[in-house]
């Protein structure tokens, strides 16, 4: 997959998705950072969100390795897909995923009742 030439620096489109993912969620930032304390075993304070989500502390950047923890707290995809699409990959959530399986194994399982009749009429007269 070749991709399009394009800045991998990520740094204010990642700042600004952990910016809107801790501003779309519920809970106070004291508390997204109490909660990304306990998941990380690493401290985190209110003030170290603010660093990372200011678009002027640019040597505060947001740890990739807390990306898992900010999506549970905060319950955005949103800082997980700019990586990801950079990559060139998607993000695609759990529900999604669940119903993409279904819709395949429904596919299947049509394919297969088709297969089933096909072989039932090749087949002679024989009480099964």
């Amino acid at each position: 997959m070749v991709l399009p030439t394009a800045s991998l620096d990520l740094d204010a489109s990642l700042r600004k998705a952990v910016a809107t993912a801790i501003a779309g969620c519920p809970h106070s930032r004291q508390t997204i950072a109490d909660e990304l304390t306990r998941l990380v075993g690493r401290e985190v304070t209110e003030t170290t969100l603010n660093a990372w989500t200011a678009p002027t502390k640019e040597t505060h950047r947001f740890p990739a390795a807390y990306l898992p923890a900010l999506v549970r707290v905060t319950g955005s995809l949103a800082p997980l897909m700019v990586l990801a699409e950079a990559a060139g990959a998607h993000v695609v959530d759990s529900q999604t995923m669940l119903l993409a399986e279904r819709t395949k194994l429904e596919r299947s399982i049509k394919a297969a009742r088709k297969g089933l009749v096909a072989i039932d009429a090749a087949l002679p007269e024989v009480e099964l």
